[in-house]
């Protein structure tokens, strides 16, 4: 199941551990795992095991990954790691949005990092102006004024990657198809 040595050796956790092939019990073992080692193991045990706890494509372990930086108090430096395995993954994006939306008091009140730390780790992977207008909406609510200016700034330069990638898809498409035939069809699915 899990690869695993306490001590100066890094963890390595199965291959099936990351992605979509994540499933409750391997979740449940990973977080086994990660409360034995977060008060004692390296900082690469650690982060490594984060990382993959983020990279669950599963919507419900989405959330218990996310839950787990609140129960567990982790400090900004570790919930990075989990949030980043999350940016890395396009399925868990939007639960992860939500979820901040839904979680915004419990993230003010019992972390370290607070609301903004979360979403601005998780703005940069927004590759679509809906995704963008819903967080610019849920932040224009009058009881998050405080957050606007931070929220808003990421929210402005993920907008700049969306328009640049709307305004040469096309051209893009094209060059590929012409240049590297091998992936025409991939370049006709491209954003």
């Amino acid at each position: 199941m899990l690869a695993v040595s306490l001590g100066t050796t890094i963890i390595r956790p199965h291959p099936s551990l990351s992605w979509a092939n994540t499933n409750g019990e391997q979740f449940n073992a990973l977080v086994a795992q990660l409360e034995k080692v977060l008060p004692n193991g390296t900082y690469p045990e650690r982060t490594r095991l984060l990382n993959v706890l983020g990279r669950t494509q599963k919507p419900e372990l989405v959330e218990r990954a996310l839950n787990f930086i609140i129960e567990k108090k982790l400090p900004s430096y570790f919930a990075r790691y989990i949030l980043d395995g999350i940016q890395a993954n396009p399925a868990a994006l939007g639960v992860a949005v939500n979820w901040t939306e839904t979680h915004w008091a419990d993230l003010i009140n019992n972390t370290e990092a607070g609301p903004v730390y979360f979403l601005s780790r998780l703005i940069p992977a927004m590759t679509t102006r809906k995704e963008i207008d819903s967080v610019r909406a849920f932040i224009a609510d009058p009881t998050r004024l405080q957050y606007q200016p931070a929220v808003n700034s990421a929210l402005d330069d993920a907008l700049k990657k969306v328009a640049w990638v709307e305004r040469d898809s096309d051209k893009l498409k094209a060059w590929l198809a012409s240049e590297v035939p091998v992936t025409a069809e991939a370049a006709k699915s491209a954003p």
